[in-house]
């Protein structure tokens, strides 16, 4: 998304409102943006269905702890450098959540 808004400091409106509306229908004609933007949508969608299906002891962790995954592998895949420390953390909180689900499953 970061990259979907480059050229946003160039438009500009005669008022505030206009304003406002040129940054938006810049930002909604722009797919660097909205196609990120879309997938961040319809992962919060995700969320308050798994929310809303499972335990929320168990949903909220899973779901937390996935966006953090999945942040690391996009940014990686877009170039971004990623840290070992930031790999190892990841990985520490995915084992926890998989110690939780294996508890409750087995409770």
């Amino acid at each position: 998304m970061k990259s979907g808004v480059k050229g946003l400091e160039k438009i500009h409106g005669s008022t505030i409102f206009s304003q406002i509306g040129a940054e938006v229908l810049y930002l909604i004609r722009n797919w660097q943006y909205m196609v990120p933007f879309a997938i961040n949508q319809a992962g919060s969608l995700l969320f308050y269905i798994a929310i809303s299906k499972n335990e929320l002891s168990l949903a909220v962790p899973i779901v937390n702890s996935l966006t953090l995954a999945i942040t690391l592998i996009a940014g990686s895949l877009l170039g971004e450098k990623i840290n070992g420390g930031v790999v190892l953390g990841v990985f520490i909180i995915l084992t926890g959540v998989s110690i939780c689900i294996y508890e409750k499953a087995n409770s």
